[in-house]
């Protein structure tokens, strides 16, 4: 019997010195699983301002300008085409500052492997087996999975952030290559615009040169009708002048004729001596078919007259020679001519046209001499 007992007590210290072994090593593991379960639950904790807690929601929809599609043309749009992108757009991926999962609050519930039993919390909930639940609403597995369907949905809205990033991509590369083809034909246009501008510009100052011009020709032109309207006025008085003279001369014809006949064929010509030789005058005008000329004579050749004038015999009758410039310059003798009136006051006098010297008719111009 105390053999046995001695056995006994050797095989339970052996006992004791395994269960002693056993216990340091579950207690280095012990510290080793409550390690790693409070860094999962600090981790789940930190963890939770990361991921949103619900899918955001846009209170409204903004409204952007949508994108013309037609050609730029010159032609005025009331309607042009826009593009449909803000139609299937997602505003709500925009929203930020969005509400997050406050795993902290629910530390106590991470704690919880095993279903509190809703009769006692002290306990834990078991199904018909017999065994402990470890799934349901109190259990750490509740906010695990809270965690993991939020970080799906989130996933989700990347995914979907990504697709959207991808169409803004396409309708912003479409719309830069549409604005720099844009711009190309706007400095092609601005470019034609500028060298018109200056095609205006000048051309605004040719207009103003030849406006310029315009008005100092109407100028000219009104001066012009002046100067004719003056000159219809000389020419109306001249020809008064000549239908006087023409009277005169008539007159006097009758009165050489009378004259001649008292006195007979023989004609003293005077004052030869008195005058001075050269050009005394020009030829104003010309009748032919009275066959008289009208002269209008030099204020000089009017003083070498003036003393015989003044004796009152009468105009001298004197022979005076039309010449006219030729065509090599020398003078031409057109015709010998013989004064007989002369207007004192007007420096005018009338000759009658010897037809014997003529050699040309005589024209208005013409150079009288002596």
């Amino acid at each position: 019997m105390g053999k046995l007992l001695r056995v006994l007590v050797v095989i339970f210290f052996l006992l004791s010195i395994g269960a002693l072994t056993l216990g340091i090593m579950l207690f280095g593991q012990r510290e080793q699983l409550k390690g790693r379960t409070q860094k999962l639950e600090n981790t789940l904790i930190a963890l939770g301002p990361t991921i949103e807690a619900e899918d955001p929601v846009a209170d409204t929809t903004p409204d952007y300008p949508d994108r013309d599609t037609d050609e730029t043309t010159a032609e005025l749009l009331d309607n042009p085409n826009k593009s449909d992108f803000w139609e299937t757009y997602a505003h709500r991926l925009e929203l930020t500052d969005l509400v997050t999962l406050d795993v902290k609050k629910r530390s106590d519930q991470l704690k919880a492997y095993y279903l509190p039993d809703p009769l006692d919390a002290t306990k834990h909930y078991k199904d018909p087996n017999g065994l402990k639940v470890t799934t349901g609403e109190g259990t750490m597995q509740e906010v695990l999975d809270d965690i993991v369907a939020k970080s799906e949905a989130q996933l989700t809205r990347l995914n979907e952030t990504r697709h959207q990033l991808r169409k803004i991509r396409e309708e912003l590369v479409e719309t830069i290559t549409d604005l720099n083809t844009k711009k190309k034909d706007l400095r092609q246009a601005l470019a034609t615009i500028v060298d018109r501008d200056s095609t205006i510009v000048k051309l605004e100052d040719q207009v103003r040169t030849l406006q310029g011009t315009i008005e100092e020709k109407e100028d000219q032109i009104r001066m012009l009708n002046d100067t004719i309207e003056e000159q219809k006025t000389t020419i109306a008085e001249r020809d008064e002048q000549i239908v006087d003279l023409e009277s005169e001369i008539r007159v006097l014809k009758d009165e050489i004729e009378r004259l001649r006949g008292r006195l007979g064929p023989e004609v003293v010509t005077r004052v030869l001596q008195h005058l001075t030789r050269g050009q005394k005058g020009t030829v104003t005008s010309v009748s032919e078919d009275w066959n008289f000329c009208v002269l209008q004579f030099s204020n000089d050749f009017m003083d070498q007259l003036g003393a015989e004038l003044a004796k009152g015999k009468g105009t001298p009758q004197i022979d005076l020679l039309i010449k006219r410039p030729g065509p090599d310059g020398a003078e031409l003798f057109v015709t010998k001519v013989k004064l007989n009136h002369i207007r004192q006051q007007e420096n005018v006098g009338v000759a009658d046209i010897l037809t014997g010297w003529q050699q040309v008719p005589i024209q208005v111009g013409d150079g009288v001499y002596y």
